[in-house]
């Protein structure tokens, strides 16, 4: 089985990731009512299919992760989308845009494996 190589910048990127809480609580919650209730719902998703590229390289699964973290970090383009919707204050915003970018950083890094 080919070993896949773990950059640096990929166990940094992973690891600012899992410092930064995902800010779901009214996805969880199921505050459908919430502004940020479909954000949260897609920040979810996207947590749970980064933390399962993770494992799978770490597993050493032969997968397509190019197209994988693409996918990834397309819903992350549309989630921007929905948190600009929002009419949320500055301060609100910013746990948002803070996972946003290490969650983007970190799906980089795992495109890059081949």
């Amino acid at each position: 089985m080919a070993s896949i190589p773990f950059p640096k910048s990929l166990v940094c990127a992973w690891r600012d990731w899992l410092r930064i809480p995902a800010p779901v609580a009214n996805a969880r919650a199921r505050q459908r009512e919430a502004p940020t209730y479909r954000v949260e719902v897609g920040l979810d998703r996207v947590a749970s299919h980064t933390c399962s590229l993770v494992q799978g390289a770490l597993s050493r699964q032969p997968w397509d992760y190019g197209a994988l973290a693409a996918d990834g970090l397309e819903e992350l383009h549309h989630i921007d989308l929905q948190l600009d919707a929002c009419d949320l204050t500055r301060s609100a915003r910013a746990p948002y845009e803070r996972y946003v970018a290490a969650a983007r950083a970190l799906l980089r890094e795992i495109g890059r494996l081949a």
